[in-house]
């Protein structure tokens, strides 16, 4: 059982997260360059790349923010299901996506903590990109020690369907973060997820120094 004061700690991150992105989004378009930075289109071909060697039937993805990423899911996946934490992310993802066939996306405005697919779905890929360290109590900068925060994960684990795929991806900086991001993806294989393979992009095209930890991984 997760004490109550986890579950309150739990609740207040969400809504400080839920009212920054939100301002974030509602400042600019685009408000992390997803279009325009050299990194980050690196890390969209990337991600591209690590996913579409097959065809998938039913997807999920996890902070689909403007629906940049869903757009090119389209290319390789029957139909998506994406969930977004921000209202006016998930109004312009909406918006893009709005050319597809009617029925190939649908944007669900909610928390992924909370959310429930529904019942009996089961997903051949679920992509959460650079979006589990929001979910992280600890601000994604320390190990996660959190009760809640390994059940969350066995529980998008099991929305799997047989030799389902998970792929993750981190933004991080220095190798202190990069040690926690790959926490993430332990706790995905304790959750009974199998590595399929690993990689790291965008070395050098940040003036931060960010790079990006992707990990694709397999249900048995």
């Amino acid at each position: 059982m997760i004490p109550w004061f986890a579950g309150a700690r739990a609740w207040v991150h969400d809504a400080l997260s839920r009212r920054r992105l939100e301002r974030g989004f509602q400042a600019s378009t685009d408000p992390w360059a997803y279009e325009k930075s050299e990194y980050e289109q690196a890390r969209l071909d990337a991600l591209a790349g690590m996913a579409a060697d097959r065809r998938y039937g039913a997807a999920l993805e996890i902070g689909c923010a403007e629906g940049l990423f869903t757009e090119r899911m389209a290319a390789f996946c029957d139909r998506i299901t994406a969930v977004e934490f921000a209202p006016t992310a998930r109004a312009r993802a909406e918006a893009r996506l709005r050319h597809l066939p009617s029925g190939r996306v649908t944007v669900h405005l909610g928390n992924i903590r909370s959310w429930i697919p529904p019942a009996g779905a089961r997903f051949d890929l679920i992509v959460a990109s650079d979006v589990l360290y929001y979910l992280d109590t600890n601000g994604g900068h320390r190990f996660l020690d959190e009760p809640e925060f390994g059940p969350f994960l066995e529980r998008v684990a099991g929305w799997l369907a047989p030799s389902g795929r998970m792929l993750v991806s981190h933004a991080f900086i220095g190798e202190e973060e990069r040690r926690v991001r790959v926490t993430y993806r332990e706790r995905l294989e304790r959750a009974g997820l199998r590595l399929e393979r690993e990689t790291e992009v965008g070395r050098g095209l940040d003036k931060d120094g960010t790079v990006c930890l992707m990990s694709l991984l397999r249900r048995a």
